[in-house]
């Protein structure tokens, strides 16, 4: 029979308004977030720009505090270490400088002996810029500090360390900024109303900030915490929307200003524009036009509501009262189901026909839950299932209660957070939230805790499923500890040394190229030291080969709490090691650290109640001076130490090109 108009649902005028309104409202909210986006895109690239220039000016006044301080440490005054006469010169150039606050000499204990203010006894020793410049034998920037000559005022200190003809510190300077000095970056830049530009140091602490805001911006304060948040996350630069410390909400952008490639950032450029005054006019387009649309909307769901009541909502009800009675397992039940030609007609009747096969699928459910309860519970491996939302445990198999030592009462009562130790959480729960769909997901190696709080590892199946309408999370648990003992030990040996734990070759070469990699960006240098131990065959002959491999042990020791904690120490076989000294200033440090070494080396060894004096034959090479790539850096470092043995042992020979001339035959031991 032919469906007559009004009983076709797919020809009811709610369908049509919908159709025609929703699209719209979709395109008008589309369009209003669109240029909201825009809005604020255009601002990133303003405001970063901004905090970018700010920086690049910041560096040439870095650099000129930067040559003020060196040219000092050159002053004969200073360099004598002349109260007086230092004293008078840092008071003359302070005055003639504009923004320095003040400029003091002290010694390595950290003790002022010269200042251009006048002072009483004071140390600097426990002061950031003083321990960095000393330390790092180079420039050095502070922090924000109140100053203990002249009266607790606020300022921001650099640090220049005063070297003796043999390149050992003797005293350092130090050059204190005036706050206010800072906002000349920025004091003619035009801001939006409620916009800012400020300085912060390392520790999120206000330099300056503009325009002046005291009462909740004082200079001296941390910034805002959801700001300092961004700068923590992203050291180097950053963008983002913030809550800032007068309670307004902000688009903000940083940089970072570091002292050299590498370091960490010593202070931050900030710039901030309201939030509201960017999207002020993208908001007004989009309310208008969802105040328009809204009118439209409320006369449609009207003229729906009126139609949808007489054709649709009363025959859906009759249906409802015969599904309730389905769920309460009344298959028989009818009722008063329309018997229409239309879509509702068809449907009453398809009711009938699927009252008939649940009948017969219930049986079949309840066969097929009693084999899958056999197979969870029988399961070699540990299952798990988890509420998606709560990642809390609905249901757990003996296998997993054996697995974290639990019984089933105890983990569900749990959740996911609970069976992982706190250092896994974060990708734990990362790897939870990841899977979609009916896809298995596979995570290996994932650290799982005990009840007694010991740790196993665990490679991790997970699957989507439907339990009682719940989207729950099935997890296969299968206990992996052992095997990745043995990955890691494997791991291990494959590159380092069995005997002393140092580097090997293949490490050794990896880490070179780096090294090398890194200095081509950073214009800077990289050190090959090769080292052969003097006599060692005769040491080894006379005590035996336990003995010596002792003695290798302690001389890997004993050279890697020698160099720095950049540096790489390598062990090639028998008592050749190789150093690489990375990233390294300048090429005259290589020379400084070979002679650090040998001393070091000098200082008697205790070995199984003998005192065993050292020495050694130090060669060294220098990218880029010397070569290119990690190879001809070691085989020339090679040929400069045999040459170190023939020019009498214990000393160090620096590459040139004349070695090459006389071959690389040399002796051992």
């Amino acid at each position: 029979m032919k469906v007559g108009f009004w009983a076709s649902i797919r020809k009811h005028l709610v369908l049509i308004v919908l159709m025609a309104v929703l699209p719209a409202l979709a395109i008008i909210l589309y369009c209003g977030l669109d240029q909201r986006q825009q809005a604020i895109e255009s601002a990133e690239r303003e405001i970063t720009l901004l905090a970018r220039n700010i920086r690049e000016a910041h560096m040439g006044q870095l650099e000129a505090v930067r040559q003020t301080l060196a040219t000092l440490a050159q002053v004969p005054a200073v360099q004598n270490l002349d109260p007086q006469a230092s004293s008078d010169f840092f008071r003359l150039v302070a005055a003639r400088v504009p923004g320095i606050f003040n400029l003091t000499a002290s010694t390595v204990d950290g003790e002022v002996f010269a200042s251009g203010r006048t002072f009483a006894a004071t140390s600097l020793a426990d002061r950031k810029h003083f321990r960095e410049a000393l330390s790092h034998e180079d420039f050095a920037a502070g922090e924000y500090l109140l100053t203990r000559i002249g009266g607790e005022t606020p300022t921001f200190p650099y640090a220049y360390p005063v070297l003796d003809p043999a390149g050992v510190p003797r005293a350092v300077l130090t050059l204190t900024l005036k706050l206010e000095h800072l906002a000349r970056l920025y004091e003619t830049v035009p801001l939006p109303e409620g916009s800012f530009i400020a300085i912060t140091d390392h520790r999120g602490v206000r330099l300056s900030y503009y325009p002046a805001r005291d009462e909740t911006n004082p200079v001296g304060r941390p910034i805002a915490p959801e700001a300092w948040a961004l700068a923590e996350k992203n050291p180097e630069q950053g963008f983002g929307r913030v809550r800032a410390s007068d309670g307004r909400t902000r688009l903000v952008a940083y940089q970072a200003v570091r002292l050299a490639p590498g370091e960490a950032p010593y202070m931050y450029m900030w710039a901030g524009v309201p939030e509201d005054h960017i999207l002020e006019g993208a908001d007004r387009i989009l309310l208008h036009n969802l105040l328009l649309m809204a009118g439209s909307i409320v006369a449609a769901l009207v003229f729906s509501w009126w139609l949808g009541k007489k054709t649709i909502v009363e025959p859906v009800r009759m249906l409802v009262a015969v599904t309730e009675d389905f769920a309460q397992g009344d298959f028989q039940a009818r009722g008063n189901l329309p018997d229409a030609d239309g879509e509702l007609g068809m449907l009453a009747r398809s009711f009938g026909r699927m009252a008939e096969s649940l009948e017969k699928s219930r049986e079949s459910l309840r066969s097929s839950e009693e084999r899958y309860r056999t197979l969870f519970e029988c399961s070699a491996d540990g299952l798990l299932i988890a509420d998606m939302t709560t990642r809390r445990f609905k249901y757990a198999n003996p296998m997993i209660c054996s697995m974290l030592g639990y019984t089933e009462e105890e983990l569900l009562g749990m959740g996911v957070e609970d069976i992982h130790p706190q250092m896994a959480l974060a990708e734990a729960i990362s790897e939870f939230e990841k899977i979609v769909g009916k896809n298995l997901l596979h995570s290996r190696n994932v650290p799982c805790r005990r009840k007694d709080g010991s740790i196993f590892f665990a490679d991790i199946n997970a699957t989507i499923l439907d339990l009682d309408g719940t989207p729950c999370r099935l997890g296969m648990f299968r206990d992996v500890s052992e095997r990745k003992l043995d990955e890691e030990r494997l791991r291990h040996l494959a590159m380092h040394d069995e005997l002393t734990g140092l580097a090997n070759r293949t490490l050794l070469q990896d880490r070179l190229e780096n090294a090398i990699h890194y200095a081509q960006r950073s214009d800077r240098f990289v050190g090959v030291l090769m080292l052969d131990l003097d006599r060692f065959k005769e040491i080894n002959d006379s005590f035996g080969h336990d003995f010596g491999d002792k003695l290798l042990c302690a001389v890997a020791q004993r050279l890697v709490n020698t160099v720095r904690e950049a540096d790489t120490v390598a062990r090639l076989g028998g008592d050749e090691f190789v150093i690489l000294l990375a990233e390294l200033p300048d090429a005259e440090r290589v020379a400084k650290i070979a002679d650090k070494i040998l001393r070091h080396l000098a200082e008697p060894l205790w070995i199984d109640g003998r005192d065993i004096q050292l020495t050694a034959s130090l060669g060294g090479s220098l990218y880029p001076r010397d070569g290119f790539d990690g190879e001809t850096l070691i085989r020339y470092a090679d040929m400069a130490m045999y040459q170190a043995k023939k020019s009498g042992r214990n000393r160090f020979a620096l590459y040139d090109a004349a070695m090459g001339l006389n071959g690389e035959a040399g002796e051992e031991g």
